[in-house]
């Protein structure tokens, strides 16, 4: 499994908005961690309608780029590590160097290391 694949993962039950069943995820830790994984962090793939309310903490991916069935939104806050008992063995598809770039942008910043926010962003005022 390497970095950018896309498996089917099973999420198990969410709670609130979390992602839950089984849903496309792509693979966002490094290569040399995945060789033999304890887990495995990925970042769960929704419908595109889903991504509207998160737009800028989203990527949108295009059906034909990624070998998937449907346009899929990776919606970056969905960040998870799961056993890899969890993973499909099945490669779906890959993202693309560019929309592995766009990931790692809005990671960067939801995260806190020190990258400017994706263009669009609007951070809620702290209470």
């Amino acid at each position: 499994m390497l970095r950018g694949d896309i498996y089917e993962v099973d999420f198990g039950p969410g709670l609130g908005r979390e992602p839950s069943g089984r849903l496309p995820a792509v693979v966002i830790s490094n290569d040399t961690f995945n060789v033999a994984p304890f887990a495995l962090v990925v970042i769960a793939g929704l419908p595109p309608s889903q991504l509207s309310a998160a737009r800028a903490l989203g990527v949108l991916v295009p059906a034909a780029e990624s070998g998937l069935p449907a346009d899929t939104a990776f919606i970056c806050y969905h960040i998870r590590a799961v056993e890899p008992s969890r993973v499909d063995s099945t490669l779906l598809g890959r993202l693309t160097a560019a929309r592995m770039a766009d990931i790692d942008h809005i990671l960067l910043s939801i995260l806190g290391l020190n990258t400017p926010p994706p263009p669009g962003w609007r951070a809620s005022p702290r209470p």
